[in-house]
């Protein structure tokens, strides 16, 4: 080939390549910010700590390959099966507990009851307030010795338990406290979905002689379902990453009682000094909530439907 042949593409390209940034160079700049903290902050983490969970580092010295004994530490570690229990409990039981309470809080405001409007605004305002904050408000209030509800069993002349000192209860009060805070996510979504669903199709249940029952069944709950879905998804995701109410009311105890996945991580990480034990921990985390994904999307959990009104 001659030098004039290849002149030719490459004359092309170079056009192309004007005529692009002459049309979006203005929104490749806008973009760029966005894009520079997306490598900086979330591909170059992630692929580091993909490599940490191969080597042992303290924080300080050089990084020592191990290969995969990290990941055998872990599986070898007393403490992690009871972190995994945990979580998994933790997940099912707040995850299944804010969509049916959501759920209900939705229906309760499609359907306009009395008060629905204060409803609205109170259970929404749990899902804004910092889990931090939220955390040391329940200490305060669960606190045996000197808190209003120790207060309030002494005037019945009963004496409080430490609810968050049980290792059988511990668990179980974490989740109360994490459902009554977030059970307002699902309802708003829930809500604006079933705001979306024609009148049309309630008059034309009333017609054929529907009950409030059956016009929930056959038409406020297929309508909503993709939107249900979803949300179900994105609370197994949250919950599964559950850390700033152990970490804030519990630290995991009492002993190992409330440690959670990403407790365990932060302790092998920033307590340990163990990095490549807590990027393991991290890796392993990620696999199981993309596996998961990967499974609920392909069983057809989020695959797009058509709804024809």
């Amino acid at each position: 080939m001659t030098d004039k042949a290849l002149s030719g593409p490459v004359t092309d390209w170079r056009l192309r390549l004007r005529r692009g940034w002459r049309r979006n160079g203005i929104a490749y700049v806008f973009i760029l910010p966005a894009f520079t903290f997306f490598i900086l902050f979330i591909v170059y983490p992630l692929f580091d700590g993909l490599v940490l969970s191969l080597y042992r580092w303290d924080g300080l010295g050089e990084r020592q390959f191990v290969g995969l004994r990290n990941f055998e530490g872990l599986l070898q570690a007393p403490n992690f099966y009871g972190a995994v229990r945990n979580t998994v409990l933790f997940t099912v039981v707040t995850t299944v507990a804010k969509i049916v309470i959501g759920f209900l809080l939705a229906i309760s405001l499609h359907f306009e009851v009395p008060g629905w409007k204060i409803f609205r605004a109170v259970f929404y305002l749990n899902v804004i307030l910092p889990m931090t904050a939220v955390g040391v408000l329940w200490s305060a209030i669960l606190n045996p010795h000197s808190g209003p509800l120790a207060a309030g069993f002494g005037l019945l002349g009963l004496e409080l338990p430490s609810l968050l000192g049980n290792p059988k209860l511990v668990m179980w009060v974490l989740s109360l406290i994490d459902i009554w805070k977030y059970c307002g996510f699902p309802m708003i979504f829930l809500y604006a979905a079933m705001e979306g669903i024609p009148q049309d199709l309630y008059e034309a249940a009333v017609l054929d002689g529907g009950s409030q029952l059956q016009k929930l069944w056959y038409v406020t709950l297929p309508l909503t379902k993709p939107v249900l879905l979803t949300i179900t998804l994105l609370q197994t995701i949250f919950s599964f990453q559950v850390f700033d109410i152990v970490f804030t009311m519990t630290k995991g105890g009492p002993g190992y009682a409330s440690e959670v996945l990403t407790h365990y991580l932060y302790q092998e990480g920033f307590w340990f000094l163990r990095f490549g034990s807590a990027s393991a921990t991290a890796v392993l985390l990620l696999v199981v909530i993309l596996l998961f994904s990967t499974l609920y999307i392909g069983q057809g959990g989020l695959r797009q439907r058509e709804v024809e009104f």
